[in-house]
């Protein structure tokens, strides 16, 4: 096909129609546009095309490049043998330039980032662009990776700290249940130490009824008397009962009141606990926004290579058939442009999504944030009320 042409460009040296290294600019623009797009085509998979594109481009630059070399040929009417032999000479440098540009593009293809095209020359603008855009490539995907791994990270994080306000709810449930335990017991025994005063005091009144009626009855006063004295040893009995209930009493409320210090100590820790997923959430929203701006960006260069392969399209028309070829590139550029601007509102859509959940989770946190400050203020007046 380089042989054909050098032989076509030896007939069209005269058919100057527009600037050839004009064109060849513009074809390794399109190098560089193409290879730039890439970034914001992994995520919708059309990393093939847009290598087939580079692929194109490439072809396309080499062929310009060449028409361009051989319209720079001086003309000689009787095409002598020494200007076919340099032309020829010409067309085996490129072919060989274009192999190499072959094989980096089939790298690229398998999924080397790293082959890179080593220049023959100092002007070859090529290679010096295709190398530059991968380094730009490599280092984006780089930096693209740094920040899924924050992001991972931040949600880790937000797991780890849900899962610790779970645990230390449990264990304030469980403290919760030994404190009420024991202030039921508490209360059984002092309604025990009431019903035995209450006996004590019947009791008594019946001993100053039986001292009004010991003139009467010396029989029933001693009755009464072995009554008062069997009702006295009970009461005796009952009284270290109470001893025993407010010991044990005491000990309860001492035990309640840790209880409830520790208890306020776990609040306090799963509402700092609390804050710190609330941040990370926050900070993870921040990202997401941030991950929203550089789709924005890429939408916008989207449509600013679909105007640029428009205007492409016009100037080929411009240059007739010697343009033919680099419309097609053209539009093939525009209609992958416009797939790069449809998969960027895509994930712009699920963005939004991840946006919305993060708010969702947010607000659930400081509902929960509320309830464990009510908790704690409860908690803190019980043990008041301990104490007192």
């Amino acid at each position: 096909m380089i042989f054909q042409l050098a032989e076509d460009g030896g007939s069209m040296r005269n058919e100057r129609v527009f600037s050839q290294n004009r064109w060849y600019e513009m074809g390794v623009f399109l190098i560089a546009i193409g290879v730039a797009s890439v970034v914001g085509a992994i995520c919708n998979g059309v990393a093939p095309i847009l290598v087939g594109l580079v692929s194109a481009g490439i072809t396309f630059a080499l062929r310009l490049r060449w028409q361009s070399h051989a319209s720079q040929t001086p003309s000689q009417e009787d095409g002598t043998t020494d200007t076919i032999s340099q032309l020829r000479q010409a067309a085996q440098q490129w072919q060989s330039q274009l192999q190499r540009v072959e094989q980096a593009i089939a790298a690229l293809h398998q999924g080397d980032l790293l082959h890179r095209i080593t220049a023959q020359t100092d002007d070859d603008t090529i290679a010096r662009k295709y190398n530059e855009a991968m380094d730009y490539f490599v280092q984006s995907l780089q930096e693209t990776r740094q920040t899924a791994n924050l992001v991972l990270q931040s949600v880790q994080a937000m797991i780890d700290g849900l899962k610790d306000a779970a645990e230390r709810s449990v264990q304030v449930g469980s403290m919760a249940q030994g404190t009420a335990r024991g202030v039921e017991y508490l209360a059984h025994e002092i309604q025990s130490v009431t019903e035995s005063v209450h006996q004590v005091r019947q009791a008594a009144q019946e001993v100053a009824q039986g001292a009004e009626q010991t003139a009467q009855s010396a029989s029933v006063g001693v009755e009464r008397v072995n009554l008062i004295t069997q009702r006295i040893r009970e009461a005796a009995t009952q009284l270290q009962r109470v001893q025993q209930v407010t010991d044990r009493t005491t000990q309860v409320a001492s035990e309640g009141r840790a209880a409830l210090n520790q208890s306020q100590q776990v609040m306090q820790q799963i509402e700092q606990q609390t804050r710190h997923t609330a941040d990370e959430i926050q900070q993870l929203a921040t990202m997401s926004a941030a991950v929203s701006d550089i789709l924005s960006k890429i939408e916008e260069i989207a449509r600013q290579i679909n105007l640029l392969a428009l205007n492409a399209a016009i100037e080929a028309a411009r240059a007739g058939e010697a343009g033919r070829g680099f419309a097609v590139v053209a539009d093939e550029v525009r209609r992958l442009a416009e797939r790069s601007a449809q998969a960027s509102k895509e994930i712009q859509q699920i963005i939004d999504q991840v946006l919305a959940k993060t708010h969702t989770t947010v607000q659930a946190i400081e509902q929960n944030l509320t309830v464990v400050q009510q908790g704690g203020r409860v908690s803190q007046e019980v043990a008041q009320g301990l104490q007192t």
